[in-house]
């Protein structure tokens, strides 16, 4: 679903989940979500983008003391601020680029914290998402960790301690939380003229669902995110608002994220994460020098592919059955790692053995080479529910409707509980001779009074595995296999 673009490289990706309850009521209520917002004052105004002005709503008495007050789908302005992190640069940017507040600095050793269990998480996630080794996958784990993120605060007892053990969140009060937002806030700020990395998070409470107000405090303070109600009585429409939310903030690339099916008269709430990153190579390949050979398979099957040829020094390193590298961006904040074993069929066996140690020492062990890199051109897109996959690791009372207990969230009582129903996610990521992500260069001293080592050929002509990393903090923005790469 999201895209990538070619000479420029896009990695999207759009999480979805959706919150339901065991059993309606049918008594009908008004919920504090849906009362309207107070005219803004001049000081504290939301500025929607340029090109969509918001839609005029009527005045309306302030919501009571200490509620945070969504808006429903037909008032909300379109780019208010709130519900993304950043200043995109590039060619359009899209709507709603504010920023969350400053972190406080005590707050980077949360993230420090929660990087280090959470590449577990991202590995997981990908080997159980991922499928058959001979098929192509994309996914981003940093969304999907971001959605769930919001939706552990309003967990509590056996569900929350499943799901910080699953993601690899640090336990100790809103450690996760500051985490996140100091991450998320620390990504967009590095981002600039060299690159883009847009992250943004919304919350979608059904009419006449009452969210209670600590939980919309936490997720406003360190996601984002603001509320915008939809009615499930009119699916069609509560879709159309979720996927045209998603298209803006994606730009266009990711058009839909749910169907007018998954808004059952029992959901409740639906939160939303997207992540768009842009980018060009530091040191582009030449399209001259990129030809159409034959892109090996396992089984001995060969396709056509589009080769792309580059010669320079990278970080580089090689262990008896796999070699190493790291391209780096423009701004030198993110990197593709790629990792090809060395034999046509290793790519399930590195999967499988890839764990974060091994990774960090693929990593830490990366040396300054002159390096003949041939790679592929190629695009691909991945979608699917990850409530199955999350329940296989280990995350299982958040999507039982008997066991859940979500009551962080909103108000429940043994005959109306809350569950998780589905977690939808989508990725697209496009890589030419333009763009493509990567990590820092690290410099090996090399003795004077000897020639230079021979070049290093690192030939991506069969399967392989790619990360996309912000090198400040090892966070594992994207990960992908390419087995049959199509043409951008």
């Amino acid at each position: 679903m999201p895209a990538i673009h070619a000479w420029k490289t896009f990695g999207l990706l759009l999480a979805a989940l959706a919150l339901s309850a065991c059993e309606q009521s049918s008594e009908t209520r008004v919920s504090s979500v849906e009362k309207a917002s107070p005219k803004p004052t001049p000081d504290v105004a939301p500025k929607p983008a340029p090109d969509l002005p918001p839609k005029p709503v009527d005045a309306a008495p302030p919501p009571p003391a200490g509620k945070a007050t969504p808006k429903t789908a037909e008032e909300a302005p379109k780019g208010a601020a709130g519900d993304a992190v950043g200043k995109p640069t590039g060619d359009a940017a899209p709507a709603a680029a504010t920023t969350l507040p400053a972190p406080k600095p005590e707050w980077e050793a949360d993230e420090k914290a929660l990087i280090a269990g959470n590449t577990r998480f991202a590995l997981n996630l990908f080997r159980a998402a991922a499928g058959k080794p001979d098929q192509n996958a994309f996914l981003s784990p940093l969304s999907v960790t971001t959605a769930l993120g919001m939706v552990a605060a309003g967990a509590r007892g056996d569900t929350l301690a499943e799901m910080q053990a699953a993601l690899g969140f640090p336990t100790s009060g809103d450690a996760a939380h500051r985490a996140l937002h100091h991450l998320q806030y620390q990504l967009q700020k590095n981002a600039g003229p060299a690159y883009d990395l847009t992250i943004a998070n919304r919350l979608w409470p059904a009419k006449g669902f009452d969210v209670l107000p600590t939980f919309l405090k936490v997720t406003a303070e360190h996601y984002g995110a603001d509320a915008e109600v939809i009615d499930v009585a009119a699916p069609d429409r509560a879709a159309d608002a979720v996927n045209g939310w998603c298209k803006e903030r994606t730009r266009g690339l990711i058009p839909r994220i749910i169907e007018a099916s998954d808004v059952s008269p029992d959901l409740r709430l639906c939160l939303t994460n997207a992540v768009y990153f842009k980018g060009k190579w530091k040191d582009e390949f030449s399209k001259k020098a990129t030809r159409v050979e034959r892109f090996r398979l396992p089984g001995g099957k060969t396709i056509d592919a589009r080769l792309m040829r580059r010669s320079g020094r990278y970080a580089y390193q090689e262990a008896e059955c796999v070699q190493v590298i790291s391209l780096p961006y423009k701004g030198d904040a993110i990197s593709m790692v790629i990792l090809l074993p060395r034999a046509i069929d290793g790519l399930a066996a590195l999967e499988g053995s890839l764990t974060p140690e091994r990774l960090a020492a693929f990593v830490s062990g990366l040396g300054s080479r002159e390096v003949n890199v041939t790679m592929p051109s190629f695009k691909m897109d991945w979608s699917g529910d990850l409530v199955q996959v999350l329940s296989s690791l280990g995350m299982r009372r958040a999507f039982d409707g008997g066991k859940a207990d979500l009551g962080g969230i909103a108000p429940v009582s043994p005959d109306r509980n809350l569950f998780v129903g589905f977690v939808k996610h989508g990725a697209f990521v496009k890589v030419d001779e333009e763009g493509a992500e990567a990590a820092a260069v690290t410099a090996v001293g090399v003795d004077g009074s000897s020639a230079p080592p021979p070049p290093v050929e690192f030939r991506a002509d069969h399967p392989f595995l790619f990360l996309l990393r912000d090198n400040r903090t090892g966070c594992l923005l994207f990960i992908g296999r390419v087995v049959e790469p199509a043409a951008p």
